[in-house]
Parts: structure tokens; C-alpha cells; sequence
């Protein structure tokens, strides 16, 4: 983690892990990874998360969103932010989400 990271409410930190959580047991069970690099960073406005494999990767178009992918979409959009997954065969998956943690009123969510 670089830099600091605002005060969270309890419910927003659950969702985060949460999808890091999903990402990683996705990234080895499915894989075939041999590196995976979870990434979070913050400004005064959003958490950035970015959860990195060297796996095989898979076609996320054709992918069958099973109750993980669906879960972590569900988690960053109830955050208010926005998920997304890339992949390419050969070339690992990258699962990034940007989630906001100020309010229209600025305070930290």
C-alpha cells in the first residue's frame, strides 16, 4: 500500500477485501498462476485496487459469470464504483476497480 489510505466505513473495507479475496482464490484455482500482485492505492477522492496474475487468462467475454465474477462486479457497484476484468490467453488476468470514498458532501464514506 502507497501512500495513506482515508477512513473507512466498516462496510467499504469488507467489500474491498472481498474482492481481493475473490480475485486471488480465482487467480489460484483457476490459473495456473505462478505470481499475483494485489495493488491498492488511494487519492483524496477513490481507492484504486488492481489484483494482477501470470496465469493462462481466459476469454472474459465468454466467460461463464459464475457467483465470484458476479459477486465482485455486485461489491465495487454497490460501492459506487466500477469493476473491471481483462484477460488474454497466455497473458493473466488483471481485475481493477476504482471505488469512491468521498461523498457529494465531502466526507470520507
Amino acid at each position: 500500500v502507497r501512500g495513506s489510505i482515508p477512513e473507512l466505513h466498516a462496510s467499504l473495507i469488507d467489500d474491498v477485501l472481498q474482492i481481493v479475496r475473490e480475485s486471488v482464490s480465482n487467480a489460484f484455482r483457476h490459473s495456473g498462476a505462478t505470481s499475483i500482485e494485489v495493488t491498492l492505492s488511494a487519492d483524496e477522492r477513490s481507492l484504486f485496487l488492481a489484483i494482477r496474475d501470470n496465469g493462462h487468462g481466459f476469454d472474459v467475454a465468454n466467460a461463464p459469470w459464475g457467483l465470484g465474477l458476479t459477486n465482485m462486479r455486485t461489491r465495487a457497484k454497490r460501492a459506487g464504483g466500477e469493476l473491471d476484468i481483462e484477460s488474454n490467453h497466455g497473458r493473466g488476468t488483471s481485475v481493477e476497480a476504482r471505488i469512491p470514498v468521498v461523498g457529494a458532501s465531502g466526507t470520507i464514506s
